[in-house]
């Protein structure tokens, strides 16, 4: 992240400056650091906290902060979470310390750190607890470092750990004032929901992750790649809800695949219906709701969107994103989505365009797994079929989607 490498004196001044947290938090540490074992710091800044706990490693992606770090002692590498350099079972231990907030991608972050880590490795995550006073402040400061931050609750960081498949998680707490009101070091005790600073850890034991989790993971990995060359997937079905305006209840999401759009619509305090002819892709989907906290949103309902069992003019609304471009039949989709809306219901639908498949055409030369789709006649598959049923629509496009929102006559 630039902006690392633009303030990195600032960012190491800190310590300094608040010398009474900055000991406090490694007195945490030093409790859960193993004291032998080949180990790496994730995100190792200036190495203030490698160079006091003894990791003989560290990576970060800031040239500049990694120059400091190495002057205290730290053999670096620069390299990114989301892609470590190094080969299967290669540490002991890992630590990501305020680092986790700052990553693109926490959990395929956290599949590199169970790869290249040994069997019974230990991987620690220090975090400012979201929902800690501490949390709460640096979301309202936005300072020129935590303003690029996405905070976590210990839960979701736990959540992510077992998901990546580690096992036997532990949580240890500190800082229970502000760093600037500190006048001494403070003491930690386990558990978290009182101190700013919470320290997660966990282990990679002989277990190997399910199927399921594996390809949630390798959904994520797209997701990552796609972020990377300027596609925010979960940005732009966020986007296509705003262009649709308020959504009326119940909701059904038709082929939802990895559920990205039924987690953002319960993020938005709707409940869905989600309805994809695989099973499989549901458990994924299920996996998507979790990390999220919306399981309690979504009722997943294995269902071909060709054939919707659901009867007339049931929904209020009735979306789709990303699903057309997929199916044998996408005419015979959108026939079943009218007719499965009420009277007056919404009808969301959205697919990439050209520019989409000029995306992905130029991903997929990167990146050959990723399959090119082709792009649907808009005209002929949603256009025609709307005006043939009655139904009102606008057009929107959206950089590499476009979006019809129609109403059911």
């Amino acid at each position: 992240m630039d902006i690392f490498d633009r303030y990195y004196k600032k960012y190491d001044s800190w310590y300094q400056n608040n010398k009474f947290a900055y000991q406090t938090e490694s007195r945490l540490l030093k409790k859960v650091v193993p004291s032998k074992g080949r180990g790496m710091e994730i995100g190792v800044g200036t190495g203030r906290f490698s160079s006091s706990l003894n990791i003989k490693y560290g990576l970060d992606t800031s040239f500049n902060m990694l120059k400091i770090a190495k002057l205290r002692g730290t053999s670096v590498v620069l390299g990114e979470a989301e892609n470590l350099p190094f080969k299967k079972g290669k540490f002991d231990y890992l630590c990501l310390i305020i680092t986790f907030c700052f990553l693109e991608n926490p959990l395929l972050s956290l599949k590199e750190a169970y790869k290249v880590l040994k069997r019974g490795g230990k991987i620690i995550i220090a975090i400012i607890d979201r929902n800690s006073f501490l949390g709460k402040y640096y979301q309202k400061k936005k300072s020129v470092f935590y303003k690029y931050a996405t905070f976590y609750t210990p839960q979701e960081v736990r959540e992510m750990l077992k998901m990546s498949g580690f096992k036997n998680i532990q949580f240890f707490q500190t800082l229970f004032d502000f760093p600037e009101n500190l006048k001494s070091v403070q003491n930690f005790k386990r558990g978290y929901g009182e101190g700013g600073f919470v320290v997660i850890c966990g282990y990679k034991y002989k277990t190997y992750l399910s199927r399921i989790q594996e390809e949630f993971i390798q959904h994520e990995r797209v997701r990552h790649i796609f972020k990377k060359y300027g596609y925010d997937m979960e940005k732009a079905r966020s986007n296509i809800l705003k262009v649709a305006g308020k959504l009326k209840e119940p909701i059904l999401d038709v082929g939802t695949g990895p559920g990205r759009m039924a987690c953002i619509l319960g993020l938005n305090g709707y409940k869905v219906i989600s309805i994809d002819i695989s099973s499989r892709i549901q458990k994924v989907a299920s996996l998507y709701a979790r990390k999220f906290g919306v399981s309690k949103k979504i009722k997943f309902i294995k269902m071909d969107a060709q054939d919707i069992k659901f009867k007339d003019n049931y929904f209020s609304t009735v979306i789709s994103a990303n699903l057309l471009h997929e199916v044998s039949y996408p005419q015979k989709v959108v026939e079943e989505m009218i007719r499965v809306a009420k009277k007056k219901g919404k009808i969301i639908i959205s697919d990439l365009n050209t520019e989409g498949k000029k995306l992905i055409t130029k991903v997929n030369k990167i990146y050959p797994f990723i399959n090119v789709p082709e792009v649907i006649d808009f005209k002929r598959i949603i256009e025609k079929v709307f005006i043939n049923n009655n139904v009102s629509f606008k057009k929107y496009s959206q950089g590499i989607i476009t979006t019809y929102i129609g109403i059911k006559s």
